[in-house]
């Protein structure tokens, strides 16, 4: 599955934005915890699959918030 990755930053306006082949959600989620954990300006990454968003995900959080809409 293809998952598209939106990484909000403290230094840009606009989000950084990373297609990832991942087999699970669980996969893309771990993904983007180590892309947030890569840079210290980072405040959040969404993950989106098809139009959907199906995670939200803050540098300090453990588990991932779930949203959709």
């Amino acid at each position: 599955m293809t998952f598209f990755c939106y990484v909000y930053s403290r230094d840009s306006d606009v989000p950084h934005m990373e297609a990832l082949g991942s087999p699970t959600l669980a996969d893309a989620k771990a993904r983007a915890r180590r892309m947030l954990d890569e840079h210290a300006a980072t405040m959040r990454a969404e993950l989106f699959h098809d139009d959907l968003r199906v995670a939200i995900i803050a540098p300090d959080e453990i588990d991932c918030a779930h949203a959709s809409g």
